[in-house]
């Protein structure tokens, strides 16, 4: 169901998106990672589990005696901070990697942020070597890591922000996983479950004039469903009646039942954020760009 969740494409500018303790009545629980010693373990990277954790009821972390340390670098919101904490190690064959935060569940948390360090759990032990946080509003935070150390362990510091003093507190899911390949239309196609697909001109460039290109992402799981979200996009306006157009179907050529069209008369204020996804249930999925 999460196939190509995350993917991605640009046409001239778009982006398709397509991977206990003690307790006090009216209180939350404490959860058992809310220090350092209590690390909850994702052993050796990739990780992605179907555990649900929660920072409802964590409290401020010290792992320092200077006040600055015990706040992660780019952590915003009030001072009382609910943090929870993992740990994974880094493999001997990958160095590379994604780490993702989703909400999941009625009482997701909301505004997410995370720190990530090197060392160990003992007094002043910690070195902050990554940080990130959410826009407001976001139940999603996502962090790509390069060149980590094989065999070392890294500990992630999971927190949310408010500007008020009120707890975004709740519950989400936690991957450690490979960071998805990078794929251009122009490949034709993809057995991949999960991936990052561009246009003839990548992450950084625009398509060319006169493209014609058809991919097609048949995945060797088989899955019921393939989901790819529009994040942005910008197609040429039409010109004498045509325009460039993306049109998907749902199958694996493009005789298949089409599921929707794109294309500059669609978009004539020039593209942007949306947030459109499109699902095909055949177990293939098939992209043309005209």
């Amino acid at each position: 169901i999460n196939t190509f969740r995350e993917s991605a494409m640009f046409f001239k500018n778009i982006l398709i998106t397509v991977f206990c303790c003690v307790s006090f009545a009216g209180m939350a629980q404490i959860p058992l990672n809310d220090d350092c010693s209590g690390v909850f373990d994702f052993g050796v990277a990739p990780a992605c589990i179907s555990n649900v954790f929660t920072n409802d009821g964590a409290t401020p972390s010290t792992i320092s005696a200077d006040p600055a340390r015990n706040v992660p670098a780019c952590f915003k919101g009030d001072l009382q901070q609910r943090d929870v904490w993992f740990v994974f190690t880094c493999s001997d064959t990958l160095v590379n990697y994604r780490i993702k935060l989703t909400g999941t569940g009625t009482k997701s948390i909301r505004n997410p942020q995370f720190a990530v360090y090197r060392g160990d759990c003992t007094p002043e032990g910690l070195a902050e070597i990554f940080c990130a946080v959410s826009e407001p509003g976001a139940t999603e935070l996502s962090l790509d890591m390069t060149d980590l150390t094989s065999g070392a362990r890294y500990y992630i510091r999971v927190s949310d922000y408010s500007s008020v003093n009120t707890p975004n507190s709740g519950t989400f899911n936690l991957c450690v996983d490979r960071i998805p390949p990078i794929i251009t239309i122009a490949q034709g196609g993809s057995t991949l479950s999960s991936g990052i697909l561009y246009d003839s001109g990548g992450p950084n460039g625009d398509y060319g004039k006169n493209e014609k290109h058809t991919f097609s992402i048949c995945p060797n799981n088989k899955p019921a469903c393939i989901t790819l979200t529009f994040e942005y996009y910008d197609l040429e306006a039409s010109t004498g009646g045509t325009y460039d157009k993306l049109v998907i179907y749902d199958g694996d050529n493009t005789l298949s039942k089409p599921l929707i069209t794109l294309g500059g008369i669609l978009d004539s204020d020039g593209g942007g954020g949306v947030c459109l996804p499109v699902q095909a249930t055949s177990g293939c999925m098939t992209l043309s760009f005209l």
